[in-house]
């Protein structure tokens, strides 16, 4: 797949402690594919067992309905919107 057949939509995380949410167009060449596997081409920066994990937590929705499983499948058009939580707090402080 190419750059220019995948249509994102992103929300600037402005204030890191908020949640990111970002939504992308299944291009034509995903058909088919099961959700981890798209989300794994249309978001690259994420592992794919990650985005499987956020679709398990319910932050992922395919053409406006909430995705439940990982391995439902795709089709071109629908649209891909995923909520990325903030990253937990380490625990760890300096001294």
């Amino acid at each position: 797949m190419t750059k220019s057949s995948m249509k994102m939509i992103t929300s600037p995380r402005d204030d890191p402690s908020k949640p990111e949410t970002r939504s992308a167009v299944v291009p034509d060449d995903l058909s088919g594919e099961r959700l981890d596997r798209a989300l794994s081409v249309l978001f690259p920066e994420r592992s794919r067992s990650k985005l499987a994990r956020l679709v398990e937590l319910g932050h992922v929705r395919v053409a406006g309905r909430a995705a439940t499983r990982p391995s439902e499948r795709v089709e071109p058009g629908q649209t891909v919107d995923i909520t990325f939580p903030p990253p937990a707090p380490s625990g760890v402080t300096s001294q």
